[in-house]
């Protein structure tokens, strides 16, 4: 998923992160590759509905991503966001599963399992227990820009607005069985990881990109990262502005908000 400036207008895309449970009590199940694998044999790429769009892999094999495809208004997203949660419905229906838009397990898994892709097997070696212990998701909205150095002057003025906007969507108030007494507990787990919080300032994309260049070099980030984890950040690809900090929300209608 990608959205890119369009001419006159504003582009926008949505990746939703989805836990994967059991359809008798709720705890998460290492399901993922059995959902892609069933939403594969039922839709072929560039064909049906949804075409657009695709389910992915994440950093737990209990966890599936949604993505859009590139929205010019708000009706478009709701409407891709739509048959993106159907789609991912029907895929976990057919692998025994249920999504469940939770920013955190209300119910403790039995045992959690790293995706097998290079680049989250690197995150397990370098960030340890914290990984398996990361089953949250998130509502991540990409807003197209002119630039990179757009998106850096975008990001800096955003910044104090991302506590407002956590507080808009926090969907995370149960973990393992327990009511934590905290709107969003998925921000608090995500504070243990370094960079996973609101950004600092930024002079410019050069210093952005410095900034994460020496993280990586000092081993905060995993050697291949191409971006740090914090709350908002410019793409590193496109000339796009990502907003993390949102939990996944309950319903479409909160995330077209």
């Amino acid at each position: 998923m990608v959205a890119v400036p369009a001419r006159g207008g504003v582009t926008m895309g949505v990746e939703e992160e989805f836990l994967l449970v059991d359809t008798a009590d709720g705890r998460p199940v290492g399901g993922c590759d059995d959902v892609l694998d069933a939403d594969r044999r039922r839709h072929r790429p560039g064909h049906g509905p949804g075409a657009g769009q695709e389910l992915q892999r994440e950093l737990l094999a209990s966890m599936v991503e949604t993505a859009s495809g590139v929205c010019t208004d708000l009706a478009r997203l709701r409407a891709e966001l739509t048959v993106s949660r159907a789609r991912l419905a029907e895929a976990a229906g057919k692998s025994g599963v249920r999504p469940l838009a939770s920013g955190t397990a209300p119910m403790a898994a039995p045992a959690r399992t790293v995706s097998p892709t290079r680049h989250y097997r690197q995150m397990a070696r370098l960030y340890g227990r914290l990984t398996d212990e990361t089953e949250t998701c998130g509502c991540h909205v990409h807003v197209g820009v002119p630039d990179r150095e757009a998106a850096v002057a975008v990001l800096n003025h955003l910044r104090p607005w991302l506590p407002v906007l956590l507080a808009l969507s926090a969907n995370s108030p149960y973990h393992q069985g327990v009511d934590t007494g905290h709107a969003s507990w998925r921000t608090l787990v995500l504070s243990r990881w370094p960079t996973h919080q609101i950004p600092p300032y930024f002079e410019s994309a050069g210093h952005y990109d410095r900034t994460v260049a020496e993280l990586r070099q000092a081993g905060v980030l995993p050697a291949r990262a191409t971006n740090a984890y914090w709350f908002a950040r410019p793409s590193y690809r496109l000339p796009t502005v990502e907003v993390r900090v949102a939990d996944v929300t309950p319903s479409v209608d909160e995330a077209v908000l």
